[in-house]
């Protein structure tokens, strides 16, 4: 069989799925910017790859996109393990202080600050004290009045509005 149309009929896979294959990227990273980078990799990879006659293209690309995230993971754990043993910090050399890493960063806190700005005050609140202030969820609900489970759904809630905003819900 002709590789040709087959890598054709992957790369049409691909364009056709994008956002299906950058969400399954950053459900593993959690950062749209690489899961980007993650898929474009995944494309560039199967091109030259046997996996254009795959039965299913779809499923086959969606398990290139995730095997290449969970070795990213993987890589940059084992990186940061690296670093800690040597007794610097992981950030250094991660490219955290880059600008494009601090843009990115800005980015989430605007969205994240705006999603938060949107709940309810007793839900905002309860997160804020939960998440940022590092109470129990029953000293939360102690401080507001209300029960550990309530405190529990609203900062749930917030959790989600917070995921959402951020593209990974």
């Amino acid at each position: 069989m002709d590789p040709e149309p087959q890598a054709g009929a992957l790369s049409a896979v691909f364009v056709a799925h994008r956002a299906q294959l950058l969400r399954e990227a950053t459900r593993f990273l959690g950062a749209p910017e690489l899961a980007d980078d993650i898929v474009h990799e995944a494309f560039i990879r199967t091109l030259g790859k046997a996996g254009g006659g795959a039965r299913q293209p779809l499923a086959y690309a969606r398990q290139v996109v995730r095997n290449l995230a969970i070795d990213h993971c993987r890589l940059t754990a084992r990186e940061a393990r690296l670093f800690a043993a040597d007794g610097d910090t992981p950030a250094e050399h991660a490219g955290a202080g880059t600008p494009e890493c601090i843009a990115a960063a800005r980015q989430h806190l605007s969205r994240v600050t705006g999603a938060l700005d949107m709940l309810p005050e007793r839900t905002r609140h309860a997160f804020e004290l939960h998440r940022l202030d590092g109470l129990s969820q029953r000293d939360v609900g102690l401080r507001l009045g209300i029960s550990a489970t309530t405190v529990n759904f609203l900062v749930r809630d917030a959790h989600a509005s917070c995921r959402t905003a951020l593209g990974l819900a």
